[in-house]
Formats: C-alpha cells, structure tokens, sequence
C-alpha cells in the first residue's frame, strides 16, 4: 500500500493512494499520537486525538470506494476558538450516502451521545453498517462532530476547544 504523510507545525495528514488494510487503522492511530504528542502537550488528549484517527481510519477501510482518501489531524484556530480537529475525506458508494448522511446528522445533533450509543449498539445486530465508531467518538471522547457531503465524497470533521 502507498501512503503519503504530510507533517508540519500544526498538521499531520495520511493520504492513502490505494484501500487501507485493517493493520492501518492501529498503525495510523501511533502514528497520529506520536505526532501529536509535542503539538497538544497532553498525552490523554493524545490518546483521545488519537482514538478518533483510529476510528475515522476503519470507516475508510471499510466504505470508501475509488477516490479520494484522507485523514488529518491538526491544531488550528475557527471562530475565535483554539481547536484540536481530526477529518477524514473518503468517496463512498452512491446508494450509501443518503443513510450516512442520516445517521451523521443524528450523531452530531445528539444531545445525548451516550444514550444514543446504546441504542444504537442494541439495533447494530440487525443491519450493515453499525455506526458503532462515530457514536463511539460522540460518546467517548467529548468532541463535537461535523460532516460535509458533495455528491458522494463524504468529509467528516470531529474535533474539540482546547484550553485557552
């Protein structure tokens, strides 16, 4: 498999040139925690950064179609707020968009992500695709999760306000 890593001040990104194997995912999540340890200072927020990469990472193994395929995780600055944000970029099959965008819109507008996480984990025997690892970050890690969608390239964004 050919991947190229982006490394600078406040970003560290993995484009993958061909499918993921499964071993990317744990690969990926050290890589991601290593990297991000002198950028953040905090090794449970690293672990927690980390933990979504790893996540994000296996919904790339698992749905993306030809295309594009990225994860990012960096530092950076929206609307005032210092932030920590992981984002993965991935082409999805087109019959498979309108259900991720469903299930997307439920998770990131969740007031109740652990609830949430439940129910979905007693439905997830019954169907394809559990959803298990988004709500998972929801209710895991306390970051927030955004998500954009132009015909089936699919962009999720989670992230979190670091300390002032």
């Amino acid at each position: 498999m050919q991947v190229t890593l982006h490394l600078t001040a406040a970003r560290v990104s993995i484009d993958f040139d061909e499918q993921p194997s499964a071993a990317s995912a744990s690969q990926g999540r050290e890589f991601f925690r290593q990297a991000l340890a002198p950028l953040l200072g905090d090794e449970n927020l690293c672990f927690t950064v980390a933990l979504v990469a790893h996540e994000l990472t296996e919904n790339i193994i698992k749905y993306s179609v030809d295309g594009e395929r990225s994860i990012s995780v960096g530092v950076d600055e929206k609307n005032e707020t210092r932030r920590v944000w992981v984002r993965s970029v991935n082409r999805v099959s087109p019959q498979d968009v309108e259900a991720l965008v469903a299930a997307l819109e439920t998770i990131r507008a969740t007031d109740a992500p652990d609830a949430l996480y439940d129910r979905i984990i007693s439905e997830s025997a019954s169907r394809l695709g559990s959803g298990l690892g988004l709500i998972r970050i929801r209710a895991e890690t306390d970051m927030q999760l955004d998500y954009e969608v132009q015909g089936n390239l699919v962009e999720i964004e989670v992230w979190r306000a670091l300390a002032a």
